[in-house]
């Protein structure tokens, strides 16, 4: 209390003030007028090497015994028992002192950073008072949520500083082990709800990852700079990693005198919790094995479909959700758990007590989001299995949180079917609810085969190479809501280390639909796959069109041959437009956008008959060694040959939709200038491009196109475009001519006609 009285009254005497901000080196530092982009750049530079050469220290993490008095000087005794997340804001408040004094230091210390003072007395209209005021929605918020939102262009330059300790493995810190590194971040504004749901509307757009299943609980890995550690939402950029055993002091930390002014926006509650009871985690790791088995089950029976449309937080989702249901079910019967010695997995009373209040809260939050699935409206949803399990948790509330009446298998089964019918089957746009966001973590990685190089499955083109054979792994880490304590070698979903390489989950547990390896155009034949594979799938596609039926057996057919056979054509033509009529057409009628229906529409049969089944079941590029599962040997067993099946089907199905036309986004086609300007011949003497357009699937295998009427339309669409190729017309040798005076004489050189051109001859 002493210490505390002292404290009191040097502050008193030494108001905290970032108004002048003084040099390390002596006089005013010039860093204050530094524009935003300025500041942002400088910490982008920041560097260990800064830090150690001005002498830069900052102390461990403070004893229960300050956070105490730092409580009680704050008043939030009362705040910090009425709040759910009372316990573990406590216990964090030690990361929440180190993370603003090491801000503190770098702003006294380092030159050209005072302008850090500055913003830390902005960020401080944000007190540790209001992170404990709405419960949830406040800690949710606590990141950039708080900033004031006047209009889109102040919203668009407000940012705040925060830091983030981590771990060896830069998972985040659990403030056991001494942290490893930290960084200081850049934040921008992200908006969330009571269920941690980012509000799109109200946040910044460029700070959001993971589309329609961000929320602000969720530790996940920088897409787009792995090496940087974990990160959160609201994230924007920070410095590079700082080395803190080079400035991390060995005694105990100590209540800095400034911390009344200390926001708890600075500090990252998303990766840094303190804990004493590492109780999630430890569940997860004596349910290792049973997470597996899960897993593995699920991946073998519903496998992903991977493609262009696929977003990658859908399947993490999906992964997530699985772990949850074992890790929520034996949390439950955490009084029958064994940790791997066979000792019962809570050690005493006091580690009961405190798993009770967890788990508690646990199912509080799992009770709170079925009744909002229950108000869903989706055609799919059974009702039934939702009240079933808002039944099962009100009986387990009220017999101690553990299996009594309620039988575990059941919960469990009733839990996944809850989970599943928590999607609209009938939307391709809908997903799994988030059942795990604020329990559990992930991280996906393909880990490639030959040297166990793990690769973070955080993007699109992540997937791109990954499913259709051996050559990489699939592995998760999963964690809690803090990182473990110890353990965390136990944490891993590492299904193929043990599972022949011709039969990963890697591949099974996943089907490769991308266009890119069938028909995409590479700049740089230096892809994924091989290029000689393309060019097979493009010699099958571009070979010539027969369009007019022609027959080849007559040596020299006649002028009436020859008007019925494209007369027939033109039919055809007219046929293939649903609006169009063929009543009352003439030889006249034609047009060359006729031709370039027969041409697209032969084009897209051929397409389709490629992938077709025979009446062996075998699919038509396999009768030409054409594969992409065996893409790196040619050949192989074609009824394991899963992904080209896969594609094959969805295409039949159409859940795959593809379209081929001649004309390009700028409704443009060089096809129909060539033959305006160099009559009909040019359609079998010079080849012709045609373009491919395609729908999106999603990892269901459902496409996201659910009207396929306006395909015919997706060339103007430059985004559907996914690959070219040429070809010619198939036409004999003896037609050639006597087709050329037909079409001179009914279109290009008929002045009656709309294709008429006066400078052919």
């Amino acid at each position: 209390m002493k210490k505390l009285c002292a404290i009191l009254g040097s502050l008193s005497v030494a108001v905290f003030s970032s108004v002048s901000v003084v040099a390390c080196k002596g006089g005013l530092d010039l860093s204050l007028t530094y524009t935003d982009e300025e500041k942002i750049m400088s910490i982008y530079n920041l560097t260990t090497k800064d830090l150690v050469k001005n002498g830069v220290k900052i102390n461990t993490l403070v004893s229960p015994e300050e956070i105490d008095a730092i409580i009680k000087a704050l008043d939030l005794n009362e705040l910090i028992n009425k709040n759910p997340n009372g316990s573990f804001l406590k216990q964090s408040l030690g990361v929440f002192i180190m993370s603003n004094q090491l801000l503190n230091e770098i702003s006294s210390k380092v030159p050209g950073y005072g302008w850090i003072a500055n913003k830390l007395t902005w960020q401080s209209q944000w007190s540790i008072k209001d992170l404990l005021a709405k419960e949830d929605l406040s800690l949710f918020n606590n990141v950039s949520g708080w900033m004031n939102k006047r209009n889109e262009k102040e919203d668009e330059s407000k940012w705040s500083l925060s830091v983030t300790f981590l771990n060896q493995d830069k998972t985040g810190w659990n403030g056991v082990e001494r942290a490893k590194y930290a960084r200081i971040n850049i934040n921008r504004r992200v908006v969330a709800n009571n269920y941690g749901k980012v509000q799109r509307e109200l946040s910044n757009e460029k700070v959001i990852y993971g589309g329609d299943t961000a929320n602000t609980q969720d530790s996940f890995l920088n897409p787009n700079n792995p090496d940087l550690g974990v990160i959160y939402q609201g994230y924007a950029n920070s410095s590079e990693l700082i080395e803190l055993d080079k400035i991390l002091n060995e005694n105990v930390g100590s209540i800095p005198i400034g911390f009344f002014n200390y926001s708890p926006s600075a500090t990252d509650f998303v990766n840094n919790k303190i804990i004493m009871l590492d109780f999630v985690n430890k569940v997860l790791q004596v349910s290792k094995q049973e997470i597996e088995d899960a897993l593995n089950d699920y991946l073998l029976n519903n496998p992903f479909f991977i493609g262009e449309g696929l977003k990658p937080e859908h399947i993490a989702n999906v992964i997530k959700n699985q772990i949850y249901v074992i890790l929520m079910t034996n949390s439950i019967d955490r009084k029958n758990l064994k940790d791997k010695d066979g000792n019962p997995l809570l050690a005493n009373e006091g580690e009961e007590e405190e798993s009770l209040i967890i788990v508690k809260s646990m199912i509080n939050k799992l009770r709170r989001l079925c009744e909002d699935i229950s108000q869903l409206s989706s055609v799919n949803s059974n009702l039934k299995n939702v009240e079933t399990l808002i039944n099962m948790l009100d009986t387990i509330q009220n017999e101690d949180c553990v299996f009594k009446s309620i039988s575990k298998n059941s919960f469990r089964e009733t839990l996944k079917a809850v989970i599943e019918d928590s999607r609209d089957r009938n939307d391709p746009y809908s997903y799994h609810k988030a059942f795990y966001n604020g329990d559990l973590n992930a991280t996906l990685f393909k880990t490639v085969s030959n040297n166990q190089k793990q690769i973070p499955l955080t993007l699109v083109n992540d997937y791109l190479d990954f499913g259709f054979d051996n050559q990489y792994k699939f592995e998760v880490q999963y964690w809690g809501n803090s990182t473990p304590i110890k353990g965390g070698e136990e944490q891993w979903y590492s299904p193929d280390n043990n599972r022949p390489n011709d039969n990963y989950i890697a591949d099974k547990g996943f089907r490769n639909i991308f266009l890119h390896h069938r028909f995409f155009k590479h700049d740089d034949e230096k892809d994924y796959t091989s290029a000689e594979l393309l060019k097979k799938y493009e010699k099958k596609i571009s070979i010539n069109y027969d369009i007019f039926d022609f027959d080849e057996t007559i040596a020299d057919p006649s002028e009436e041959i020859i008007e019925n056979k494209m007369l027939k054509a033109l039919e055809k033509a007219i046929s293939l437009d649903p609006n169009g009529s063929t009543v009352g057409i003439t030889d006249e009628s034609w047009r060359i956008y006729h031709l370039l229906a027969l041409i697209n529409n032969k084009a897209n049969e051929k397409l389709s008959d490629i992938f077709s089944f025979d009446s062996n079941n075998k699919i038509g590029i396999h009768n030409s060694d054409i594969s992409l599962d065996y893409w790196k040997i040619g050949k192989g067993d074609f009824n394991k040959a899963d992904d080209d099946i896969a594609f094959a089907k969805l295409l039949k199905e159409q859940e795959v939709a593809v379209v081929i036309t001649d004309q390009n986004s700028n409704s443009n086609s060089t096809n129909r200038e060539e033959i305006f300007q160099k009559g009909i011949e040019t359609i079998w003497e010079s080849e012709f491009k045609l373009n491919i357009y395609a729908g999106q699937t999603n990892i269901y295998g459902k496409r996201y196109d659910q009207d396929l009427s306006e395909s015919s339309n997706w060339w103007q669409d430059e985004n559907r475009l996914y690959g070219e190729f040429y070809s010619l017309v198939a036409i004999p040798n003896q037609y050639k001519d006597k087709v050329n005076t037909y079409w001179k004489k009914y279109v290009s050189s008929n002045p009656k006609n709309p294709d008429y051109n006066s400078s052919l001859k």
